[in-house]
């Protein structure tokens, strides 16, 4: 097969699966009556006028919604074989090499050509649910887009729900469960109703140099939160749900809905929601700077021209549903404190930490100034007691605890990070000092051997800028130092990558030039030699 369509080897696993479709499907001796396996399992015969030459050429139909006036109407693809789950086809999209799955077929190398399949829904057909039909007073938020026509059921596509039955009355169940519209109960298959779901979002330590930046330039910032965000991302892939219960078109009941729009709980909802407002910033411009940090529907916006500002936030109200929050005095779980008088700018998580001291009866417990026990080695061997030890951790919620204290390590509080395990005095948290000529620099260190079980050490660094803590890490190294030098130049290693990531995110921001070097300090010796010249041989074989 292979040979005949000209392919490489690459192709092998698209050709397997294509000769065991054809050969279920034609007669074998081990089945009386010249049946084929096919026909003895789903008692019917196979249709053989839908098979294709493995390889060819053939155009691909592209619906009215996915391309412009002026673009072809079909796309040219090679054929790869047929799906495993549906009646459709399988192709390679030549000109991206991307892998799909449809019903409608064109072949290029035959003489006579298919016509599109009957299940292809009408270009006039009306539009069914709209999301002002709500009846007022529900949770459900108003919106003057349709979120989905009516069409009928493609015999590629399911449009199936929770536990993988394609019925209307499970699909009216689940909607009338969920009282809003939430695709939970959307199939939504990796490769045929979505390729890709990594949506970004903004750094804690992008956060922290934002706020930096803000106090250094006494930028006014401001917070504005996007209502139903996921609702405004057009979809790239054909997706269906039942009609939900309470507005089923009364002229088409059997039909189902076509999304237009991603809706909550669809995998590629996040990216197409972060590709919509990132298409819409860069429409933006303006004489002055102002800086926008999203974190999936949540902006922080910081400018030092408050017109700039004005102009920013009312574009994002024209374009999207927003609320306009004002200062920014809480976000995602951290407190801040712009003092404009100063024009210091403090970060804290103080209500978080007091919620973990209630939640684990630890509200009247004793501060301490330290986050761990000077030289205290933990050991499995400290852990001994048989049965007895494990019924008595089993009802300590070590695990919920040391989870808690991540979150609030990775917010603001860079001190328990070598041992997340003891909370030190609660108020404490990150301060930018306003008018500070410090720029970036940065700190590391490790332990050497500090893991007595694994002989594993533990690198460490921390980066200030204006005078508080943007980013810092403690982590065990992976594999095992033959001397303290070596374990502090891995930790060094570690830290220089934070600080090329650092300086290439300040360059973007005009807060560094190209050519400047930012600062590590270093406490050993052979670790800062190493780094200067690669010398001590047997120290670091």
């Amino acid at each position: 097969m292979l040979e005949h369509a000209g392919l490489p080897k690459g192709y092998w696993g698209e050709a397997v699966m294509t000769a065991t479709f054809l050969r279920n499907r034609c007669p074998t001796r081990a089945i009386s009556h010249d049946k084929s396996p096919h026909e003895v399992w789903t008692g019917k015969k196979p249709l053989l006028a839908n098979l294709k030459v493995f390889g060819c050429h053939a155009y691909v139909h592209v619906p009215k919604e996915k391309r412009s006036k002026l673009d072809a109407r079909s796309m040219r693809c090679r054929f790869l074989g047929y799906s495993d789950h549906e009646k459709a086809y399988r192709f390679e999209e030549l000109d991206r090499g991307r892998v799909f799955i449809t019903v409608v077929l064109e072949d290029e190398d035959d003489e006579d050509t298919d016509e599109e399949d009957s299940s292809e829904y009408e270009e006039d057909e009306e539009e069914a649910v709209r999301y002002e039909d709500v009846e007022p007073g529900s949770k459900r938020h108003q919106r003057t887009q349709s979120l989905e026509e009516a069409v009928e059921v493609p015999r590629a596509k399911r449009y199936a729900s929770q536990n993988g039955r394609s019925t209307l009355d499970e699909m009216s169940a689940a909607a009338q469960e969920s009282q809003d519209f939430e695709a939970a109960f959307v199939v939504d298959s990796h490769g045929i109703d979505y390729d890709e779901t990594f949506a970004p979002v903004a750094k804690f330590t992008s956060i922290r140099v934002l706020l930096s930046l803000a106090a250094k330039y006494n930028l006014t910032v401001h917070q504005m939160d996007v209502k139903t965000a996921f609702l405004n991302g057009l979809l790239d892939e054909d997706i269906y749900m039942a009609q939900p219960d309470g507005f089923i078109d009364s002229i088409h009941p059997d039909y189902v809905c076509k999304l237009k729009r991603s809706l909550y709980g669809l995998k590629q909802s996040p990216r197409m929601w972060n590709k919509t407002i990132d298409e819409f910033m860069l429409t933006m411009d303006g004489q002055e700077m102002i800086f926008v940090a999203l974190y999936v529907d949540d902006l922080i916006l910081a400018s030092s021209s408050d017109k700039m500002l004005k102009d920013t936030k009312q574009a994002l109200s024209d374009r999207f549903e927003m609320t306009d929050m004002g200062q920014l005095k809480y976000f995602l779980g951290m407190e801040i404190d712009h003092d404009e008088t100063t024009g210091k700018v403090a970060v804290r998580q103080t209500k978080f930490a007091n919620d973990i001291l209630e939640k684990f009866n630890m509200e009247k417990s004793n501060p301490v100034k330290t986050p761990q026990d000077p030289g205290l080695k933990l050991t499995k061997a400290m852990c001994e007691g048989g049965c007895k030890h494990d019924e008595t951790m089993a009802n300590v919620p070590y695990r919920n605890a040391v989870g808690c204290l991540m979150y609030l390590m990775v917010g603001t509080r860079p001190d328990p990070a070598a041992a997340v395990g003891v909370l030190r005095t609660k108020t404490h948290g990150i301060e930018f000092q306003a008018n500070c000529d410090r720029g970036l620099e940065g700190y590391s260190d490790a332990d050497w051997a500090g893991d007595i079980e694994s002989r594993r050490s533990t690198s460490g660094y921390a980066f200030m800028m204006n005078g508080g803590c943007i980013s810092w890490r403690s982590k065990k190294q992976r594999t095992v130092a033959l001397s303290s030098t070596e374990a502090e130049y891995m930790a060094l290693s570690e830290a220089t990558q934070e600080a090329v990531w650092l300086k290439v995110f300040l360059c973007e921001l005009g807060e560094m030039a190209s050519d400047e070097a930012v600062k590590i300090y270093e406490d050993n010796q052979g670790s800062i030699a190493l780094a200067k010249n690669p010398e001590f041989h047997k120290r670091t074989k």
